[in-house]
């Protein structure tokens, strides 16, 4: 067996003698080609195959910002007025509640002082109204002295002053009095009325008894003209005394009847005197109330105002962004005066999903923080999780506005997308928690601040490469190949 045939082989350079037609043609393929093209093939199986087992991760990306929970608190006026008293600067540490600054208020605790004392008077006159009620049943039916000169008993929760109270008795008994007065000046025509009647009752009594004896002896005077003792000019005397008699009594009757009339119209006078005593307190008890009510809301209303000469911090924090800086300087209703950043509260970030992913957006998910101020593939990124979707998306003209306002509340923002909003440009707010406040660089923690910009990441799902590849070919068939 011979493994090397020299006179049949053939070296390259035997080729290179060749016509270039004959070179081509005889000149063997070169292995390494073979081995190349082989290589690429079996790689492009490879591929083929590992996009067809291979799944990589599909990642929802939302820009946003980080924030502190709760966002940062606006100090605002809420009327127009001058800076008194400025008591904190930038930079400051407030407690909730704190005042900040104090408006001038000249002009409005005088305003509440008077109705303040407006209130308090009616309010003594309610109380006054009430009792003088009570005693005016008391001077018809029981000791009229005592309900007159008793001294009103104020309620123990009453903060009626001492010269109001003394007002308001001078006045009750004042009223009192001349109610009294008149009541004993209708008794007193009672008692006279009464007098008549029992001595015009009396006459009548008489005069029938004087009628009674006149017609006897005109009885008697007409038997003894009858047998002519006695001349007739003396029986008509008789007769005329009477009827002079009889005169008297109608006249005397009549005189009682119009007595017993008096008598009827007195008695109702005297219970119309009290019924409109009681009447006129009660109308004036009612229009007390009612003013009463309305110094009430006014009184609210002047009390709040006053409550917003003073400006509070609504938390615990630091002060930021102050626009006030000189006593005296004019403050409108709605100017945003200074900011509070809470402290030692814990940080979050506020991100902006866009309207396609957030179907693949669930609570609990996973987020990778990456912040914009610490590039990732060095320092790493920030572990949160998902806390809170918004139910409504909003345009991302209104995210980018909150992105630059860091006292602006997606939940403010919510249910504003609109019938007519282009769904490409809306987009979902949610609420991610992190794990920590800082990030680790170069050997050091530095805190998140409010307002560093960064880029959450979500993992939504597992996709083979291969999907990626029938994707746009399924596309362009579902909405092709339709037309009429």
């Amino acid at each position: 067996m011979k493994f090397f045939d020299l006179k049949n082989k053939k070296f390259s350079q035997d080729y290179e003698f060749l016509p270039s037609a004959l070179e081509v043609q005889e000149t063997p393929p070169s292995p390494l080609r073979l081995q190349l093209l082989y290589t690429i093939c079996g790689l492009v199986v490879l591929a083929f195959i590992w996009s067809m087992v291979g799944k990589i991760d599909v990642i929802a990306t939302a820009g946003g910002k980080v924030q502190p929970q709760g966002y940062v608190k606006v100090v605002e006026s809420m009327v127009n007025g001058k800076a008194e008293q400025i008591l904190v600067q930038n930079g400051d540490r407030v407690q909730a509640g704190q005042t900040l600054v104090l408006l001038e208020a000249n002009d409005v605790q005088a305003q509440h002082s008077d109705i303040s004392s407006q209130l308090v008077s009616w309010e003594a006159e309610i109380i006054r109204r009430k009792v003088e009620d009570s005693r005016a049943s008391a001077l018809v039916l029981s000791n009229r002295q005592l309900a007159i000169n008793t001294p009103l008993d104020w309620p123990a929760s009453s903060a009626i002053p001492d010269d109001i109270r003394q007002r308001e008795d001078a006045v009750m008994h004042s009223e009192l009095a001349k109610f009294n007065s008149d009541l004993e000046d209708i008794q007193a025509k009672l008692i006279q009325n009464q007098v008549q009647e029992a001595s015009t009752r009396s006459a009548i009594n008489l005069q029938e008894s004087l009628i009674d004896t006149l017609n006897q002896r005109v009885n008697l005077r007409k038997d003894l003209v009858e047998k002519q003792v006695v001349s007739r000019d003396d029986w008509l005397q008789v007769i005329a005394n009477v009827k002079e008699a009889q005169n008297n009594l109608s006249s005397s009757r009549a005189q009682l009847s119009d007595i017993i009339a008096s008598k009827a119209i007195l008695s109702g006078s005297f219970q119309q005197t009290r019924d409109n005593y009681v009447a006129t307190n009660l109308q004036k008890l009612v229009e007390a109330e009612r003013q009463a009510a309305s110094l009430r809301e006014k009184f609210k209303e002047s009390q709040a105002q006053l409550n917003h000469m003073t400006l509070v911090s609504p938390t615990a924090g630091i002060i930021a962004a102050s626009s006030l800086t000189t006593p005296g300087q004019v403050i409108n209703r709605g100017d945003e005066l200074m900011r509070v950043v809470p402290e030692n509260a814990g940080m979050e970030v506020v991100a902006y999903i866009p309207n396609q992913e957030i179907g693949f957006i669930r609570e609990g998910q996973h987020v990778d923080v990456k912040i914009n101020a610490f590039p990732f593939t060095r320092y790493g990124t920030v572990n949160g999780t998902v806390i809170k979707i918004s139910k409504d998306a909003i345009p991302d003209a209104d995210a980018q506005q909150s992105q630059r306002d860091p006292t602006h509340s997606t939940n403010n923002m919510s249910g504003n997308s609109g019938g007519g909003q282009a769904t490409n440009s809306l987009v979902f707010p949610l609420t991610v928690s992190l794990s920590q406040n800082y990030i680790s660089a170069d050997g050091n923690k530095i805190n998140l601040v409010p307002g560093m910009g960064v880029v959450a990441e979500i993992k939504t799902d597992r996709r083979r490469l291969i999907d990626y590849l029938i994707s746009p070919v399924y596309d362009l068939t579902s909405s092709s190949l339709h037309e009429r």
